[in-house]
């Protein structure tokens, strides 16, 4: 932790990952808060990652499922109107 909280130390990145994938960690490991991406575009990075390594296979990936669990409308922390 203390790597992490006073060092500003963040995990590796393997090369061989897929760009999106790399891309969006780095954003994510970004010093300044503002510049960190919201949840909903972590996702989307991962799905995308997802679906290009299937060849666009989605069959099991349920958008559903994911919009049902959600509980804020956005990052401010409002309550979802469901």
């Amino acid at each position: 932790m203390k790597y992490v909280v006073d060092e500003y130390g963040r995990p590796g990145i393997e090369q061989n990952w897929p760009a999106t994938i790399k891309s969006m960690l780095e954003s994510s490991f970004d010093a300044n808060m503002v510049k960190r991406p919201v949840m909903e575009q972590v996702y989307s990075d991962i799905r995308e990652a997802i679906l290009s390594l299937r060849d666009g296979e989605s069959s099991t990936l349920d958008d559903e499922w994911v919009s049902r669990r959600r509980s804020f409308d956005s990052i401010d922390g409002a309550n979802a109107s469901d």
